[in-house]
């Protein structure tokens, strides 16, 4: 597995959340061994997630200019 990142090697890793209520809690992730990234399955869906809300304004947004720069070439050829 690759690095975002970096493109580094990534290993699997063993980190500890501490949790007030029930001790601690193991958590498996990847990081890479380069740039010291750490992704778990949890930051993976969320960048995904994040990735695809901004991919869809980007989309919106072009749209708009188009239609922007369509209307005002039709009113400067009228």
């Amino acid at each position: 597995m690759g690095c975002k990142r970096c493109q580094g090697l990534m290993i699997s890793d063993a980190f500890i959340d501490v949790d007030d209520y029930s001790g601690h809690l193991w958590l498996g992730v990847w990081r890479c061994v380069n740039c010291g990234e750490v992704t778990d399955l949890g930051v993976a869906q969320n960048r995904r997630r994040q990735r695809s809300v901004v991919s869809g304004v980007i989309k919106r947004l072009r749209s708009r200019r188009r239609r922007v720069r369509r209307d005002l070439a039709l009113q400067l050829s009228a």
